[in-house]
């Protein structure tokens, strides 16, 4: 993976960088923690985190374990449409909502 330049501890594979630019920029102001890794077919493309200083024995990195609040509704629908568009589910059989 290649060097970071947005200024945010992390680091990206070659042509990465957009991520991690991205990353830093929602970051602006916000006084909490956050971690994103992606990875394209199956090769990690950017890994990144960002939090505030805090107290305790150890600061928030690339290891830290973080809570997910509401994720699962978003890769949910992800998945569902991908299985749609290949033919394996049938929306309109299972009586799911058809989406545009």
């Amino acid at each position: 993976m290649g060097e970071d330049r947005s200024g945010v501890p992390g680091r990206a594979a070659p042509g990465g960088q957009g991520v991690l630019d991205a990353f830093a920029e929602g970051q602006v102001g916000d006084a909490g923690a956050a971690q994103l890794t992606v990875y394209h077919h199956g090769l990690s493309v950017a890994d990144v985190w960002s939090a505030a200083p805090h107290p305790g024995p150890r600061p928030f990195g690339s290891e830290s374990v973080s809570i997910l609040m509401s994720v699962i509704r978003g890769l949910l629908a992800v998945r569902v449409r991908l299985l749609s568009e290949r033919g394996a589910l049938d929306v309109q059989a299972a009586g799911l909502p058809a989406g545009r």
